[in-house]
């Protein structure tokens, strides 16, 4: 809080309360007082704040966020005769014959609620 500001903390809430009756939200994530990891996200609420990994990233937000990768995993779309190649949003595939390679991008796409919902928007590229 400032000091000789008019306003004080609503009691137990995160909000700011001007002289009666209301209160005002704190965004705890441009204040820089939440506690999110510093590869999550840190998402501002009435009152408080949540922390989430990123679309790309997996594990626990306030510990750490660490990348997905399908290549490893076996969660590709990529032919046997594939190169697989790992990156942040997605996932590469690169066919080669003949002395020519095409490469298909594969990039998550995200459902309204942040959880990723399959692969999508892929790119042709040589």
């Amino acid at each position: 809080l400032v000091p000789n500001s008019f306003f004080s903390t609503c009691e137990g809430t995160g909000l700011l309360e001007p002289p009666p009756p209301s209160c005002q939200n704190v965004d705890e994530c441009t204040a820089g007082t939440h506690n999110c990891h510093s590869t999550a996200l840190c998402v501002d609420t009435d009152g408080s704040f949540t922390c989430q990994c990123p679309v790309g990233r997996t594990g626990n937000p306030a510990v750490g966020c660490t990348g997905i990768n399908e290549c490893t995993l076996g969660t590709h779309n990529c032919l046997a005769a594939d190169t697989c190649g790992d990156t942040l949003s997605g996932y590469s595939c690169t066919a080669c014959a003949g002395g020519s390679c095409n490469v298909v991008t594969c990039s998550r796409s995200v459902l309204q609620n942040g959880q990723v919902s399959g692969i999508g928007a892929f790119s042709f590229g040589d």
